[in-house]
């Protein structure tokens, strides 16, 4: 086994740490003397930066902010966990060289991370640097925050017996692992609060949110709400970004970050130019390219899947390519608002605006595809049945979050009426939709199995 727990035959681990200078060589050695409250034993500090995932189909790049996009019509934007120089050149290429538009950044992350020398690093287990640390799940802000000050605290004090060195671990653009030294004091470690509170009092015009969300989860209906409230007491010229992290290194930015663009975006809409919520005309996207929009399928009383089957002229039957409409659950929920149709048919022209590097609706189908391939090893199926659970719910719930934007229940938080009801206490109010919700995370499979044709004796 290497240093840190892997085969040398899975991983190539190379590790560069010198033992003449009297540091241990091995992170197992150092990770295994760890007694801090969170920087624990068997735990280490990952580089939560890596410049190699940048995707080359994205028109911008931006030093330092890996994966940065804007959102096509809206002052909405996208990016992986940044350095602080990346942070800075974001804000620079958003409110230009005067700083005339200010800056309302999202951190999505619910892990713990730090920045050491200007780089962020992540909490993970030694055996498992490549995985989140599950106890985190659900964390709310205050709490991961209060986690990130005491992890400063226990990096400073283990530097002090390295002579002002921390031992973190790197990862490679091809995926190795390699630890190194890194010479620290304190004003070069910073939770994250820290480095955006130093980044204001420069004048930057730029403000700070915390809103946690677990990788591959939808959104809690309180998250919706935290992103809701920041959104509606903004000026109307405040630009929004997103960042967050995503396990696999060429997806960094991609999950929660696409998903806090699609709401952003949403809201925009609603403070902006009211109910109903709607894109102008001139800002409508053409014809979808998936065949999966709701302009393609019919949501009356009646609707059904043989909608989805075309004859040919010499009357056999035809089956095009399965889309999102034919999961039942999804017209039954649009259709249980006055305003699904309406209201669905903008989100997934605003999901369409987000998907520079992530389609939520189309996930869905990819992951069901995955699950219906009976070749592919069962923990494959397992895998793709569990994720594109997790994206159907998300679309899921981004439907109600439209619908219940498009309702007087958010006229209050936008000065357009008296009626003030947050997201949260609305879901409460329809037990219909979180019995849906649940018929997703107990059952997921009848939603995405393949219907076998009835055998018929000749």
């Amino acid at each position: 086994m290497g240093a840190l727990g892997f085969s040398r035959s899975r991983q190539s681990l190379m590790k560069i740490a010198e033992a003449s200078d009297g540091h241990p060589c091995e992170m197992g050695v150092v990770a295994s003397a760890r007694s801090g409250e969170v920087l624990g034993s068997q735990t280490v500090l990952k580089s939560d930066h890596c410049p190699g995932c940048q995707n080359l189909n994205l028109p911008d790049r931006v030093e330092g902010a890996p994966n940065f996009r804007a959102v096509p019509g809206f002052p909405v934007y996208g990016v992986a966990n940044p350095t602080v120089d990346g942070i800075r050149a974001v804000i620079q290429r958003i409110s230009g060289s005067r700083g005339s538009r200010s800056v309302l950044w999202h951190n999505m992350r619910e892990e713990p991370v730090i920045y050491i020398n200007g780089k962020p690093f992540v909490l993970r287990e030694m055996e498992r640097p490549y995985k989140n640390m599950l106890e985190y799940t659900g964390i709310d802000r205050d709490r991961v925050e209060r986690m990130e000050a005491r992890l400063k605290e226990d990096i400073l004090r283990e530097a002090g017996l390295y002579d002002g060195a921390i031992m973190v671990i790197h990862e490679t653009d091809d995926g190795h692992i390699f630890d190194a030294w890194e010479h620290i004091n304190f004003e070069s470690v910073q939770t994250p609060l820290e480095v955006y509170k130093r980044l204001e009092m420069e004048g930057l015009p730029i403000k700070y949110a915390r809103v946690p969300i677990t990788d591959g989860k939808a959104p809690q209906s309180s998250d919706f709400d935290a992103i809701a409230a920041n959104v509606a007491s903004s000026s109307k010229s405040t630009a929004f970004v997103f960042n967050c992290q995503d396990l696999v290194s060429w997806q960094m930015g991609r999950g929660r970050t696409t998903t806090g663009t699609v709401i952003a975006c949403l809201l925009k809409l609603r403070i902006d130019y009211g109910r109903p919520i709607k894109l102008r005309l001139e800002d409508v996207s053409n014809k979808e390219s998936d065949g999966d929009s709701i302009s393609d399928a019919t949501f009356g009383d009646n609707a059904s899947l043989g909608s989805n089957v075309a004859k040919s002229r010499s009357g056999k039957e035809l089956h095009r390519a399965f889309g999102i409409n034919d999961i039942l659950l999804l017209r039954k929920i649009t259709r249980l608002f006055d305003n699904g149709a309406d209201c669905r048919k903008v989100l997934d022209a605003v999901i369409d605006r987000c998907s520079s590097l992530q389609n939520i609706r189309q996930a869905v189908l990819q992951y069901r595809k995955v699950f219906n391939q009976q070749h592919a090893e069962p923990r494959v199926r397992k895998m793709a049945l569990h994720r594109g659970a997790e994206y159907l719910e998300r679309y899921f719930r981004l439907i109600a979050f439209a619908a219940y934007l498009g309702s007087e229940a958010f006229d209050g938080f936008c000065g357009q009426g008296d009626t003030k009801v947050n997201f949260k206490a609305w879901l409460h109010r329809r037990p219909e939709i979180q019995a849906m919700k649940w018929s997703i995370r107990l059952r997921p499979g009848r939603f995405f199995t393949i219907p076998v044709a009835p055998f018929t004796m000749k």
